[in-house]
């Protein structure tokens, strides 16, 4: 395969674009993760470990697109270019996160990579350690991501600025919660699961601003989720 990419891309001109295209518009690239007990049933017996690509790989988003998609969901995503990289700031706990403030809400590519202070979220994800050479990236599954998930000062003010996004556009907060989260629309159980939840966590947080406080919780569990990081 890898020899007849290289002679299309001779072809074509050295069209980076064309490769590309021709990748995505794959049929191999276009498949879904979803196991069909039925139909697959066979692909599995023969091809277990999906060498030939019968089905699409579930892959974990890279730790830098995590982040970006974090900050793009909740609308706090500072997409100005250029300019000099944001700077690391070391917490009293011990984590690192950027500035506070749009400056610190800037696209991962543009953020500083300091060997002795690297960003807490991406390295927990697998962001490759500048000491040494990476040739290809790992991807590890660790009790350390949802402990930062869960946590993170930065993953708390995120999904409190992702329930006043959705407090300020009024509706049905939680379907567009989950819409925008997941970029589908919420099954009748999750409004119904999530409804509950919302309800409950804002009457054990009390007060006037009880129901936003549940709301951010909501958020933040939903950009903790497994469907959020993976791509499908």
């Amino acid at each position: 395969m890898l020899d007849w990419l290289a002679t299309e891309l001779v072809r074509s001109g050295w069209s980076i674009k064309h490769v590309h295209r021709l990748i995505l518009l794959s049929t191999a690239y276009r498949q879904a993760s979803t196991l069909d007990p039925d139909h697959h049933a066979l692909a599995r017996k023969v091809d277990p470990d999906n060498r030939l690509l019968w089905r699409q790989r579930l892959r974990r988003l890279e730790a830098e697109a995590l982040r970006d998609a974090i900050l793009a969901v909740c609308g706090t995503l500072n997409t100005s270019m250029f300019g000099p990289p944001v700077p690391m700031v070391r917490q009293g706990d011990g984590e690192v996160v950027t500035p506070a403030g749009a400056e610190g809400n800037r696209r991962s590519v543009y953020l500083q990579v300091r060997r002795s202070q690297p960003l807490t979220l991406l390295r927990v994800f697998d962001q490759p350690v500048i000491e040494t050479n990476c040739t290809q990236r790992p991807t590890s599954t660790v009790a350390s991501q949802a402990l930062v998930l869960l946590n993170s000062d930065f993953l708390t003010a995120q999904g409190e600025a992702f329930a006043a996004y959705l407090l300020a556009g009024g509706g049905d907060v939680v379907g567009e919660a989950v819409r925008r989260a997941f970029g589908r629309q919420a099954t009748p159980r999750e409004l119904r699961l999530l409804g509950d939840f919302l309800t409950k966590q804002a009457a054990r947080h009390g007060g006037p601003d009880g129901r936003r406080r549940a709301l951010a919780d909501v958020c933040q569990m939903l950009l903790s989720a497994n469907e959020f990081a993976y791509v499908d």
